[in-house]
């Protein structure tokens, strides 16, 4: 039985939806996350949870545009970054394992000290662990100039950093050049700056590149695919599209 409780704050807007869709009486199509369980590089298993489900949706968006080897960091209120190799995901580093975001960032030592001294908990810590949150701010908006630029260099030297982390692996698998993209609604603020670091050209998707991906795959399953980058499609839903039509 897998934990539903998951890390971060929880806000409650997925459910909100779900309950929504499933009032509706729509067809719909639920994806998984990335997890331990998932068909990835064996390696990248010893992480008990990779990335949520809107990620699928934004990696079918950007193979769907014909692009089969490419890495994705979304970085925003966190940080998560994943890799696809001839349209299959291989792995991905969660936010709370690596690279701070602008909320939401891993424990350090200060937080583990902490988190043992009973002052946070863990998902205090994690909720509490981003660029912002620790200079005591909740959005850009309420920074300085200085702070802001500050807080765009800090991510962006992270999200590249995860990047490059990213690169190993897909090289190991034979890509030498994947694509790569940079997603999240800081994205065309710091791209540029992205760009420079990795020494290369960094392709910023928009804001609704996600669910974009997301009904390109409920599109595909409906004309019968059977394998959306490496999950394979539960065949129950063959049975329900055929109840609906």
């Amino acid at each position: 039985m897998l934990q539903q409780d998951g890390a971060g704050l929880h806000v409650g807007g997925g459910t909100a939806v779900l309950e929504a869709i499933r009032a509706s009486g729509w067809p719909a199509i639920l994806l998984p996350g990335i997890g331990r369980r998932s068909e990835i590089d064996p390696r990248m298993r010893v992480f008990s949870h990779g990335m949520s489900p809107e990620k699928v949706g934004l990696a079918y968006g950007v193979f769907r545009g014909g692009v089969q080897d490419f890495i994705i960091s979304d970085a925003s209120s966190n940080t998560v970054t994943f890799g696809v190799r001839q349209g299959r995901i291989v792995g991905a580093i969660d936010a709370p394992i690596f690279a701070p975001g602008l909320i939401q960032g891993p424990l350090d030592v200060e937080a583990i000290r902490k988190v043992d001294a009973g002052l946070l908990t863990a998902n205090g810590a994690f909720t509490a662990g981003g660029i912002l949150s620790k200079a005591g701010r909740h959005r850009l908006e309420e920074c300085t100039p200085q702070e802001r630029e500050t807080a765009l260099e800090t991510l962006a030297l992270f999200a590249s950093m995860e990047m490059s982390a990213l690169s190993v692996l897909m090289r190991d698998l034979g890509s030498q050049a994947p694509a790569l993209c940079l997603a999240g609604s800081p994205a065309q603020l710091i791209v540029e700056r992205v760009s420079q670091l990795m020494g290369r050209e960094v392709r910023a998707l928009r804001t609704f590149d996600a669910a974009r991906g997301c009904a390109w795959i409920a599109e595909d399953i409906y004309k019968g695919e059977s394998c959306i980058l490496g999950l394979k499609v539960d065949s129950s839903v063959r049975s329900q599209e055929r109840r609906h039509r």
